[in-house]
């Protein structure tokens, strides 16, 4: 499995799609903006942003996702796929907060 941290800003990132084995990690001044669709193993969001481009036919597919510290995934008009194994990751409203990955795009 191969690995991008970015502590910067990738821009554009094109060179990754369809790198179904590449985990992306993006940390707290890290920007990535994706032009295309991605299929990622992983896509970890640590107080930094990742942004799929407007255009409503773009998704990005992912077997693991996080976001952590206040970090944001901005789908715009796009789709997001969590290809995941095991129990869901869905999350729920537990009375106080949602949960999961419910919660993750709540927040």
């Amino acid at each position: 499995m191969e690995r991008v941290v970015l502590e910067g800003g990738l821009d554009g990132a094109d060179a990754v799609a369809g790198t179904a084995n590449l985990t992306v990690d993006v940390d707290v001044k890290g920007t990535a903006i994706f032009n295309s669709s991605q299929h990622l193993e992983a896509l970890s969001i640590a107080g930094g942003l990742a942004t799929l481009s407007p255009n409503g036919n773009r998704v990005i597919v992912t077997s693991n996702l996080s976001i952590t510290g206040g970090g944001k995934l901005d789908l715009a008009d796009n789709d997001l796929i969590l290809n995941y194994s095991g129990a869901s990751p869905i999350g729920s409203w537990n009375g106080s907060a949602y949960t999961g990955v419910i919660g993750m795009l709540a927040s």
